[in-house]
C-alpha cells in the first residue's frame, strides 16, 4: 500500500490527498499485524469520514473546472464509498471496533485504492493533463 509517482493524478492537491490515504491505510495494515487494529481502527475511521467530505469535494471541483464527461458516474463512486465509511462508522459507534468492522474497514479501503484511485482517478488525471 505504498504510495508511487505513477498514481497522480497531475493534482498537487488531491496527490496529497491520496498519499495521506494510503498512509493511514499502511498505518491501519501495520496496526493489525501487531495486533493492535481495534486501537487504530477508531482514527482510521474519523479520518475517511472526514476524507470521504473534503477529498471528494476538492476532487469534484476539480473534475468540473477541466470538463471531466464522466463526473455523474465518479461523483456515485464517491457518494457509495461515504456511504459506506458513514455505516462502519455507525458500527463501531455503537460497538466498538470489534474484528468485523476492522477486517470490513480494511477490505474496504483497500478495495477503494485498488479500484478507484488506481483506475478512476487516474483516468480523471489523464484528462486533467489533456486539458492543461
Amino acid at each position: 500500500m505504498k504510495w508511487y509517482a505513477d498514481l497522480s493524478v497531475g493534482n498537487n492537491t488531491v496527490d496529497e490527498q491520496h498519499k495521506k490515504l494510503f498512509e493511514v491505510v499502511e498505518n491501519l495494515i501495520d496496526a493489525c499485524n501487531q495486533k493492535k487494529g481495534n486501537e487504530e481502527v477508531g482514527k482510521t475511521l474519523k479520518f475517511l469520514l472526514d476524507y470521504t467530505r473534503n477529498h471528494f469535494r476538492d476532487e469534484e471541483a476539480l473534475m468540473m473546472k477541466y470538463g471531466y464527461p464522466k463526473i455523474v458516474d465518479h461523483k456515485k463512486e464517491h457518494d457509495a464509498f461515504a456511504k459506506e465509511v458513514a455505516e462502519k462508522v455507525d458500527a463501531f459507534n455503537k460497538g466498538g471496533a470489534g474484528v468485523a468492522v476492522v477486517l470490513q474497514v480494511m477490505n474496504q479501503a483497500n478495495s477503494w485504492l485498488i479500484n478507484h484511485i488506481m483506475k478512476m482517478d487516474k483516468e480523471v488525471g489523464k484528462h486533467i493533463l489533456s486539458k492543461a
